[in-house]
């Protein structure tokens, strides 16, 4: 030991203006988000398609990573619940080898309600750094499992808040 003190680190990371300005945008934020919303909407409503599931299962794979990579809080266990709902539902789509849109029971419905509201809160408080990192593992920890990572072409003419509204 030399003596000498650890630099002084702020008590709230998140005011100091660095951290301030790399955060995510709201508008970045509601993008984010939106298809994934639209899909649970259809979930919920019974009449989703394959699409859909997917935009909420690719929210659930990077709310798990955030949990994972970043290590946020002890929200795993309400994640892991929302991705076992949407693997279910899955299970009863594909049944006839081909995706029919089913009746989602009701605890599924709040398991990925909560998964997507943690993943909302997530997003508030990360830097554009950190999303990076997570969507990198995302991809990643999908690839490995043997899945494939699409890329969802979000269409410009809808724009995000005017999904993010339909859906609510």
């Amino acid at each position: 030991m030399n003596g000498r003190r650890k630099p002084r680190q702020p008590r709230w990371a998140a005011k100091t203006p660095t951290r301030l300005v790399s955060m995510l945008t709201a508008q970045e934020r509601i993008a984010e988000v939106a298809y994934a919303l639209v899909g649970f909407k259809a979930l919920r409503q019974g009449v989703a398609t394959e699409v859909e599931w997917a935009a909420v299962v690719s929210v659930m794979n990077m709310a798990d990573g955030f949990e994972v990579a970043i290590n946020r809080s002890g929200a795993r266990g309400h994640i892991q619940a929302a991705q076992l709902a949407l693997d279910e539902i899955m299970r009863r789509a594909m049944e006839s080898g081909e995706w029919l849109a089913v009746q989602v029971h009701s605890q599924e419905i709040e398991d990925i309600r909560t998964g997507i509201e943690l993943y909302q809160a997530r997003l508030r408080e990360c830097t554009y750094a950190e999303y990076r990192r997570v969507q990198t593992y995302a991809r990643a920890e999908v690839a490995s499992g043997g899945g494939v990572v699409l890329a969802i072409v979000k269409p410009a003419r809808e724009p995000a808040q005017q999904l993010l509204l339909e859906a609510l």
